[in-house]
């Protein structure tokens, strides 16, 4: 007798003939539950375990661990912490909670394609709860477009957020992070920008204007009376025709002598040569900034911008910022016992270079004792310019002082002039 399709019969004959195909094809969605449901039980067992250890334990759990642990890190809570040396540079990410050690980081619990390892991918040191990744996990490889992407199998996403401001350099051509050593975490200093115009060579015709390059780190730039200006006054270079075009830009003067030359501070762009025609400039007083409460923390890059946090922007409501540094935390800023140097009496009095710039403000402490007793004081008996590194004496100090400083310092990675910020949401 035959089956028809529909009858009892025929339904339960044909249920019964596949059962045991879609039973072997459901195993391995049944093993993964199995395997998950043991872990969970693994968890609450340990869970347990945790409260009865730690019942009458105030406020110090001694026992508390997590078989496993998602991770949603975002970029901006992964800073560049500088080493020793270059193979000792790391990625610090401070893991959530009350998590103080991690030795594994996959990207899927079972049959992982990507598996980070403890003292070989990161570091976890002592239990502080701070995983130093040995690479930037978010720069593991570049797409065809040239951005940069987190390693291939690993679960990210890409979200648009309203940030505080971006900032950019038009004379910078390149990455900020490839081809200027910029790394997020460190800090964007704004240290003045372009006030009151002072002079200028003469517009449309060679002017006495030269820029010379007379060694590593060393450039002069001469022209009628910019001499009579103050260490950290812009000279801007512009208009200048083939083949000194390269000239074109804004200079920081570092020292004087006047009345028609001063020395550069080095910039990124200084080129390394030296005019040979009149070049077009115009000098222009910098007024400065008080330097804590212009310091932006990177956060991220995003075509060719630094991004900073939403909560500290760039003042946009000044002329353009002009002179600029990134600065970043070195691993040992203490100095100890450097040289100051000091005369008995005076004036004149001399002038001690540190060699660091961007010496950490108040961490300046001076050996010597006062010419009437007692020991010295900051911006009564010396004073500091934390920017350039450079203490000044001001009142006469005993022979017999030791004439010694400490301080902190951070490191300066790049320094340079032209910047240009803008807001962005």
């Amino acid at each position: 007798m035959p089956l028809d399709i529909g009858d009892k019969n025929s339904t339960l004959f044909r249920g019964l003939s596949g059962f045991w195909q879609k039973y072997f094809k459901d195993a391995p969605d049944l093993e993964a539950y199995y395997q998950a449901a043991e872990i969970y039980l693994g968890q609450t067992y340990l869970d347990l375990l945790s409260a009865i250890l730690n019942i009458g334990v105030v406020d110090t759990p001694i026992f508390n661990k997590e078989y496993w642990k998602l991770f949603a890190i975002k970029e901006t809570e992964v800073n560049f912490e500088l080493g020793p040396s270059v193979s000792e540079d790391r990625y610090v990410y401070d893991m959530p909670g009350d998590i103080v050690i991690a030795d594994f980081l996959q990207n899927t619990i079972f049959e992982p394609d990507v598996l980070l390892e403890r003292d070989v991918d990161f570091d976890v040191d002592d239990n502080d709860g701070i995983v130093r990744f040995h690479e930037d996990p978010f720069r593991a490889y570049q797409d065809t477009e040239g951005n940069w992407l987190p390693t291939p199998g690993v679960a990210w996403r890409s979200v648009n957020i309203e940030v505080g401001n971006q900032f950019t350099d038009e004379e910078k051509t390149g990455s900020w992070e490839d081809d200027f050593g910029v790394r997020r975490g460190d800090t964007l200093r704004i240290l003045a920008y372009k006030g009151a115009f002072l002079r200028e060579g003469e517009s449309g015709q060679p002017t006495e204007g030269q820029l010379s390059y007379v060694g590593p780190g060393n450039w002069t730039f001469q022209g009628t009376g910019v001499g009579n200006c103050n260490p950290g006054d812009i000279i801007q270079v512009y208009n200048t025709a083939a083949p000194e075009e390269e000239f074109n830009g804004f200079y920081i003067v570092k020292t004087v002598f006047p009345p028609n030359q001063v020395t550069l501070e080095p910039t990124e762009f200084l080129p390394e040569a030296t005019s040979t025609v009149g070049l077009n400039w115009k000098q222009f007083h910098a007024i400065y900034y008080d330097e804590s409460s212009q310091d932006h923390e990177i956060e991220y890059f995003e075509n060719g911008y630094m991004v900073g946090p939403a909560g500290n922007p760039i003042p946009l409501n000044l002329n353009t910022p002009l002179v600029y540094a990134v600065v970043r935390n070195v691993a040992d800023p203490q100095v100890i016992g450097a040289p100051v140097n000091f005369v008995p009496s005076g004036p004149p009095y001399p002038v001690t270079v540190l060699g660091p710039r961007h010496i950490v403000r108040g961490s300046v402490v001076v050996h010597a004792e006062k010419g009437t007793g007692g020991l010295v004081e900051e911006d009564v008996d010396y004073s500091v310019d934390y920017w350039r590194g450079r203490i000044y004496q001001k009142s006469d100090w005993k022979p017999t002082s030791s004439g010694t400083c400490n301080y902190q310092y951070q490191d300066e990675v790049l320094f340079s002039a032209g910047g240009k910020p803008s807001a962005k949401t």
